[in-house]
Order: structure tokens, then sequence, then C-alpha cells
């Protein structure tokens, strides 16, 4: 009788389906892993602009007590649990969680990623910050003075995240930002993403001026040049209406909350209170010298009053502030879209070795097939 010749193909084949599988799952991992890591550069400009004024990030490191003092903000519990597996910055445990920065690269700050509040730019008048022991504060009374104390100018910026996440088989290595201060007041820091540099796999820089609209998405292959040229030429047109020098920093922020024009006086207040005129001297003619002349018909002299005190000059109103910059509202020019192709969902490599798997499986079942027959 001939050996059935099916059994031992259908188990190859079933091998081979039972590896596909489990590479495929290799490759794509679950939701968490479907990202890498990538190096994040943040970087000031326009500091040295306003030398009246000291400008400060906080919270700078993210350390296990600012983590337990987060969670303790958003919950109300002062013995919070924190998440166990981050790798916090525990060597700055017990030092000040704040920087006192100036034009270049921020050496550490903390995003909306990870356990901590995010940091935020902060600045003081010189002669103010002077007076306020900041190294001495806990982190409580730190928190609470940045945040609440009106002496204290604010950005709403948001810095990039730290540590920064690019999709799983993304070619983008770096993100370089350079962070704009464009004003201090009169109630904020003004401050825009004026650039924002990419480095690729393969040494690759590309360079997008930003300053006029919101961030984009990050991209994961070299951009078109007619995209970067794009969004130049944008750049520039906004860049042209900014002021050469910015408007003068203002020594305190001016309080949001309307100021109430003080009361009007009542018609009971004001009953009697018109004042009286003064006598005439002795010796002046209280008639008036224009009529007595008419109704004498002599032209004699005309008479003037005496002369009253000059009156004080007022001074000049003030002249208007140099034009705002003219930052782009959200919506008004959007960030394009950065992605030119959707992309990959799953390893590149992955097709191929699909391809030389079912190579495989076709050069065994042939193989197989051909075996020389045994004789009855």
């Amino acid at each position: 009788m001939r050996p059935c010749l099916h059994v031992p193909t259908l188990a190859v084949g079933m091998s081979l389906a039972t590896c596909l599988m489990t590479a495929r799952a290799e490759v794509m991992p679950e939701a968490e892993y479907d990202s890498q890591e990538i190096d994040a550069v943040t970087e000031l400009s326009g500091v040295s602009r306003f030398p009246d004024h000291a400008f400060y990030v906080f919270p700078a490191y993210c350390t296990q007590a600012l983590a337990k003092f987060s969670a303790s903000l958003e919950s109300g519990d002062d013995e919070p649990e924190i998440d166990p597996l981050f790798y916090y910055d525990d060597k700055y445990d017990g030092r000040p969680n704040y920087l006192v920065v100036s034009d270049g690269t921020l050496p550490r700050w903390t995003s909306g990623n990870t356990p901590c509040i995010s940091s935020t730019l902060y600045s003081l008048a010189r002669e103010v910050a002077a007076g306020v022991d900041l190294e001495n504060m806990p982190l409580a009374e730190m928190h609470r003075f940045f945040t609440e104390d009106p002496r204290v100018f604010r950005s709403t910026f948001v810095f990039q995240d730290s540590p920064l996440y690019a999709a799983k088989y993304s070619r983008l290595r770096t993100v370089h930002e350079v962070v704009r201060i464009l004003r201090v007041g009169p109630s904020e820091i003004v401050t825009v993403l004026d650039a924002a540099t990419y480095r690729f796999d393969d040494g690759t820089e590309q360079t997008l001026r930003l300053a006029h609209t919101d961030r984009p998405g990050l991209p994961f292959k070299p951009l078109k040049p007619e995209k970067i040229d794009k969004y130049a030429g944008k750049y520039a047109r906004w860049e042209a209406r900014q002021p050469l020098e910015p408007p003068p920093a203002p020594r305190l922020p001016v309080s949001d909350d309307p100021v109430e024009p003080p009361a009007s006086p009542t018609a009971d207040e004001t009953a009697g209170s018109e004042p009286q005129a003064a006598p005439p001297a002795a010796g002046t003619s209280t008639a008036d010298p224009v009529a007595s002349a008419q109704g004498t018909g002599t032209a004699g002299p005309v008479v003037s009053p005496p002369a009253s005190s000059p009156a004080p000059v007022s001074s000049p109103a003030p002249s208007p502030s140099p034009a705002e910059s003219e930052i782009a509202a959200p919506g008004e020019d959007g960030p394009e879209d950065m992605d030119e192709e959707p992309p990959p969902t799953s390893d590149p490599a992955w097709p191929l070795g699909a391809a030389i798997a079912g190579a495989l499986a076709l050069v065994v079942i042939v193989a197989l097939t051909r075996r020389p027959r045994t004789g009855a």
C-alpha cells in the first residue's frame, strides 16, 4: 500500500502558517508599543530682548515628590499613588524644582505625557524677583506663587512632549524646536513656536518656520521641498508684520479684572455744592464793560477781567503702543497635514518575510509530492 502523502504535507503547511501568524503578531504589537522614543530639543529665543525681566520654567524635573503633588492636585488625596514604572528624576528630589532660563537650549522640562504637571514659562520684573526667595520655597508654595501671584507674568505656550514619541516605523529621529518670546505684557508672555528642525535616519535635516501657525503633527519621513517652501512663504509674510523691537515690558501685569469707574454723584449730593462766585475786588465795577460802552455810545477801552492763574498744562495723552504682533488665531492659518501619504501600519520587512516563507512552503510541498514511491 502506498503511504498517504497528504498527512506530512498538511503538517508542514500548518507549521508554516503558524510561524507566519506568530511573526505577524511580533511585528504588530499592542498599541502602547506602537511608538519609538526620539530625541527632543527645545531652544528659547527672545529672552535677551527683555533685560529688566527674569524668566523661569516651572516645574523643571518630574520627580516622585512632584508626581505625588500633581496627583494630589487632581484627587485631593494627601498620599496619592503614583506610577511605579515611570523613570523619575529622583536625583533632583529635595532641590528647587525650577530653572532660571535665558536664550539657548532648555536643559529639562516636563510635559503632559508624564505623571507630573507640565512645565510653563513665567517672568518677573527683576526688582520684584529680588524680593522673592524662590530657592527656599516648598514645592506647594512655589506652585501657588507661580500660578496665583499677581506679580507674575505667565505664558500659555505648551512645550513639546518629553519624552517624545514617534510612530514605530517613522524615520524621524530628532525634533529641535525654537520657542520665541515676542513680548511681555500687558498681562502675559506672548510666545510662539518659531521653527522646528526635523532630523531623519538618513541624516536629512529639514526646518519648518512655524511662528505663523500651530505646531503640526510629526512627519514620518522627509517632506517635499514644495511643502517646506509653502511654510516659509507664509512665515515671511507673518514676520514682515512684526515690529522691529518689542514694546516695553511693564513692571507688573495688568489685572484682567475690570476696574469699576467711580460712582457719579447724585443730585442730592450736588445740590447746594455749586461753587460761589468770588466777590469783586474793591473799586472794581461789576458792570459788563462791553455793554456799558454800547449803552453810552462811547468807545471807551474795553476793560479785561482780572487775569486768572494759568491753567495747568495737561500731560500729553500716552502715545499708542506699537502694533501688537499679529499671531495667527486658532484656525486662521492652521497647520497642514504633515503626512504626505499614510504612514506604514506594519513592519515594512514583513511582506518580504511572508514571501520567503511562502516560497519555502511551496518548495517543501513540491519535494514531498515528488518523493520516490516505494514498490508494493
